[in-house]
């Protein structure tokens, strides 16, 4: 499994597939985020990276979308979920789907665990789409 790089130039999600999707707006980190880390809301009602160690049964791991920006522990972020488009890296592969990786934070081109479901798609050589999660 390997980690998707993320842009030397940033990632920056697209407004327009951004007015349509999913956000969750105003729940507190709880731990510093930077921009493009996965995350999902902890027991304790805050925003943690998603690794894939914490996988739930069928593979369904704990996901809830992408920060676009950088959060400081107890701050509050916007978090885009399904439906979200972003600028996220480069040379990637068309259709190809995005795991949680085994690194918090991380996509992952492969599953780690055979159930695991994919949580982004490549839209193109360098832009994702957050698909969200089977439930």
């Amino acid at each position: 499994m390997g980690d998707i790089s993320r842009a030397t130039s940033g990632i920056s999600v697209d407004m327009v597939s951004a007015q349509g999707a999913f956000r969750f707006v105003g729940i507190e980190a709880g731990e510093d985020l930077i921009c493009g880390d996965i995350v999902y809301v902890s027991n304790l009602g805050r925003l943690m990276k998603s690794v894939d160690t914490q996988v739930t049964i069928s593979g369904v791991p704990n996901f809830l979308g992408m920060v676009n920006h950088v959060v400081a522990s107890g701050a509050n972020a916007t978090v885009f979920g399904q439906g979200a488009r972003f600028n996220y890296g480069s040379r990637m592969t068309p259709g190809a789907l995005l795991y949680v990786s085994d690194t918090a934070g991380n996509l992952a081109t492969s599953a780690v665990a055979g159930a695991d479901k994919g949580v982004a798609i490549c839209i193109d050589d360098n832009d994702i789409m957050i698909i969200g999660l089977p439930r």
